[in-house]
């Protein structure tokens, strides 16, 4: 969960991959990492699980992802990596960065975080698949898919829409 506030405020975060103080933001930021056991809307504060209470000038809930694999997919619970946590992430990364270059990559999932997995080693210029279900970012405007189409398609992946893994 991001609380971003005014510089006497504070930011209750998992940790981020850049400094704070390199953030858009601009700083005066404090990284508190808990979990939110209350938001209160009302009197505009936090209360973390360690009993601290945190004021936040605006709330910007980042809930995370979910995942799953199905146990009718041959191979599924064998090799698929169920990515919803950051700690998943890094091993992930570990996995896929001593693969041969030329080893194909297949995410499934065409929301952010999906989207964000196939981005990664498409970077790193390894043959990349999205199978992304019914259509790319479904919850993003007609304009917001086609620019991460065309993004992911300048950087080589393939996107499979209107196909789903069972």
């Amino acid at each position: 969960m991001w609380h971003g506030a005014s510089p006497s405020r504070r930011l209750a975060s998992a940790p981020p991959t850049a400094p704070l103080s390199a953030s858009a933001w601009g700083g005066g930021f404090e990284l508190v990492v808990d979990r939110v056991t209350r938001i209160d809307t009302a009197t505009q504060r936090v209360r973390l699980a360690a009993g601290r209470v945190l004021d936040y000038d605006h709330d910007v809930d980042a809930v995370g992802s979910t995942a799953g694999t199905p146990p009718s997919v041959p191979g599924a619970t064998e090799f698929a990596v169920r990515l919803a946590e950051f700690e998943v992430a890094e091993r992930l990364r570990a996995v896929v960065d001593v693969l041969p270059r030329d080893a194909p990559v297949t995410g499934v999932g065409g929301v952010l975080t999906g989207i964000e997995t196939a981005a990664e080693p498409a970077e790193g210029e390894r043959a990349v698949t999205l199978v992304c279900g019914r259509v790319l970012a479904p919850t993003f405007s007609a304009g917001g898919r086609r620019y991460i189409a065309a993004w992911l398609s300048q950087h080589g992946v393939a996107v499979l829409e209107g196909v789903s893994v069972r």
